[in-house]
């Protein structure tokens, strides 16, 4: 794959792949729903072509949602009650990203150089997202998963921040989802404990 394929497989936010058959996961799915003592659903548009699989589980008060469809890519979703305003995104780190990150003021750097070099990381207050994404258990867990994004949106009307990762496509093994599962719960530790010293 030439330098410039590249370029625009990083355009795209989601990488997504078109379709893809997800109705052979099921099986996976259902049994981490199991593990997790989650509910899990199969969902399919009115036309019965595009197949949704999400499992809701709870652990420690804190609900998690995931979801991967054939035309979206697995993502997870969890709320965190909070009056502090944070919001952040973090995602792979191109160069017209950096440039207008830098132009900005945004940009966040870590304590971690690997991190920093895959990942740009806008947000505020900046103090509180830096003491989030500088320890150095969560960022081996993000680069060591290949995460593509992760977002965090402050919700006035709720007082609570909503956490969305998206992870790529393609769930081949419940070991995955448990993967996934660990650095949700890891994140929202990370985020509870960090809006706590503050």
């Amino acid at each position: 794959m030439g330098k410039k394929d590249n370029i625009l497989k990083d355009s795209f936010i989601t990488q997504t792949h078109g379709y893809v058959d997800v109705s052979n996961n099921r099986d996976i799915w259902r049994e981490f729903a199991n593990e997790v003592e989650g509910k899990f659903k199969i969902i399919h548009t009115i036309d019965r072509v595009i197949e949704k699989l999400k499992i809701v589980f709870t652990d420690n008060n804190i609900s998690y949602e995931f979801i991967e469809s054939g035309t979206k890519p697995l993502k997870c979703i969890f709320t965190l009650p909070t009056t502090q305003k944070i919001h952040f995104l973090l995602s792979p780190n191109g160069a017209i990203d950096k440039f207008f990150a830098n132009l900005t003021g945004n940009l966040i750097c870590t304590s971690n150089n690997n991190f920093d070099k895959k990942y740009i990381l806008k947000g505020k207050p900046t103090n509180i997202i830096n003491e989030i994404f500088s320890k150095s258990e969560l960022n081996t867990s993000i680069l060591d998963k290949s995460i593509y994004s992760i977002i965090g949106e402050y919700k006035k009307k709720t007082k609570s921040l909503t956490i969305t990762i998206l992870i790529g496509r393609g769930t081949k093994s419940v070991e995955r989802l448990r993967e996934l599962q660990s650095l949700c719960i890891l994140l929202a530790e990370e985020i509870v404990s960090s809006i706590e010293k503050i």
